[in-house]
């Protein structure tokens, strides 16, 4: 353990050493990707601060970085996102009062000592990413020849389905029915700026064979059973449950 520390402190100070500035960001580390919206900023100056130096303290600037902008050009020409002064510690939690940081986007940042409202030292300027959120695979479920009880889930109205044959279906030939056995009768339409009552289907082809349904936010939870006609009229069934 002690030489771990050892190794971390003689780090920083050839860091230091061999560069122009005091003061050594730490984390996040220059172009890291961070999971977090309210990161530890933290750093270390190598003479720290003097008892003497009373009018001394930290400023910490951080910044949205345009596109191909380096964070030492951001620092200097953007609007701060983030500027505290008073600074004593060496290490801040962004603020969860501060404006939020955003997945994908870039930001820069940099601690300047100041002190008789004069900056006399900074650190260099680094960069970190929060990275854009995954967006779920759109899970399709596969039609059935035969009619059986496998149960698949619909949200927010929609289902995803598809059925395999050889042969892509044209207009797609559907017959949604209730939990009661009752025929829906469905006017589709293929307007996705409307707002769709009960009755009303939006349907569109995603891929060869691939479709999705919309029964519209009206629809009523619960058990429906969609039968597709195929090309050569092959029937195909799958229950679903619309939460």
């Amino acid at each position: 353990m002690k030489f771990l520390i050892y190794s971390s402190i003689y780090f920083l100070l050839q860091f230091s050493l061999h560069s122009q500035q005091n003061i050594s960001l730490i984390t996040p580390s220059d172009k890291d990707t961070i999971e977090t919206k309210y990161p530890l900023l933290s750093w270390f100056y190598l003479d720290g601060m003097r008892p003497a130096e009373r009018a001394a303290y930290y400023r910490i600037l951080l910044t949205e970085l345009k596109e191909k902008q380096s964070a030492e050009a951001g620092i200097i020409l953007n609007r701060p996102l983030l500027k505290i002064d008073r600074l004593k510690s060496t290490q801040l939690f962004y603020p969860y009062d501060a404006p939020e940081l955003e997945e994908g986007h870039r930001y820069g940042w940099q601690i300047q000592k100041i002190q008789n409202n004069i900056t006399i030292d900074k650190s260099e300027a680094w960069e970190f990413t929060l990275p854009m959120p995954e967006i779920p695979k759109a899970c399709y479920h596969r039609m059935n020849v035969k009619p059986n009880s496998n149960m698949c889930n619909a949200f927010d109205g929609k289902l995803l389905f598809y059925f395999e044959e050889d042969y892509n279906a044209g207009v797609l030939d559907f017959y949604l029915y209730d939990d009661r056995g009752n025929l829906l009768d469905v006017e589709v339409t293929r307007n996705p700026e409307k707002n769709f009552e009960v009755q009303r289907v939006n349907e569109k082809r995603t891929g060869a064979n691939y479709f999705e349904i919309d029964l519209g936010s009206s629809a009523p939870l619960g058990m429906y059973r969609l039968l597709v006609k195929g090309a050569k009229n092959q029937k195909y069934h799958l229950l679903f449950n619309l939460q």
